[in-house]
């Protein structure tokens, strides 16, 4: 007979970090900033559907701004790659580009990026350029979406390959749903990449990982 769990879903957790929070001696990721640091915000859609047309041109030219990037210059990079697939009849997920060009198809589509000397001038840069919008038609909520008519996106699965999806998830989990997940004792076990640096020679990027503690 297996052990039973020692930590349980649900279980109070002890807190190791809250006194140096209350203290005001908390460590935070937006803490460290090397010498010569660069600040990036990405500029997003606030419409779930629409056409737009962009331009960077007053941006690129504010104090402070190191780099702007639009759909046009980072086609040669392709698509964000599908990080999932199915284990019985495996699909080809729509393109999904890295930004948006033309047309955006969600709220928080991306369309453009955004490097600066500070943050404050990296603000200044997403509210200087210039986007066009014109809203289109979206239809909210996976209910909606799947009634008969609803309007499509153009950046779907054919519904052939939904189908085989909804039958193959509902087999994946029937299969895998009683699995337990082994997760870390305390929050202070956690580790995340928080920080980069991007040397242009060779092209490469130095991560720094961060630990809450």
């Amino acid at each position: 007979m297996s052990a039973p769990i020692k930590f349980g879903v649900g279980q109070s957790v002890l807190r190791k970090e809250d006194d140096a929070l209350i203290r005001g001696k908390g460590r935070y990721t937006d803490d460290f900033a090397p010498q010569a640091s660069l600040h990036a915000l990405v500029l997003r859609s606030p419409h779930a559907h629409a056409k737009f047309t962009i331009d960077a041109s007053r941006a690129r030219g504010l104090a402070g701004v190191g780099l702007i990037l639009t759909a046009e210059d980072v086609g040669d990079l392709g698509d964000l790659p599908c990080l999932f697939n199915l284990e019985v009849d495996p699909f080809t997920g729509p393109p999904y580009p890295i930004l948006a060009k033309d047309e955006v198809r969600h709220v928080g589509d991306a369309i453009a990026f955004v490097v600066a000397g500070t943050i404050d001038q990296a603000r200044d840069a997403i509210e200087a350029i210039e986007v066009n919008w014109s809203p289109l038609p979206a239809v909210a909520g996976v209910v909606n979406a799947v009634k008969p008519g609803a309007r499509r996106s153009g950046r779907i699965i054919p519904a052939t390959s939904c189908s085989t999806c909804r039958s193959a998830t509902r087999r994946l989990w029937t299969k895998h749903s009683r699995k337990r997940m082994r997760l870390p004792k305390s929050r202070s076990s956690i580790r995340a990449w928080s920080q980069a640096s991007w040397k242009p020679a060779p092209r490469s990027v130095n991560m720094t990982p961060s630990a809450i503690t």
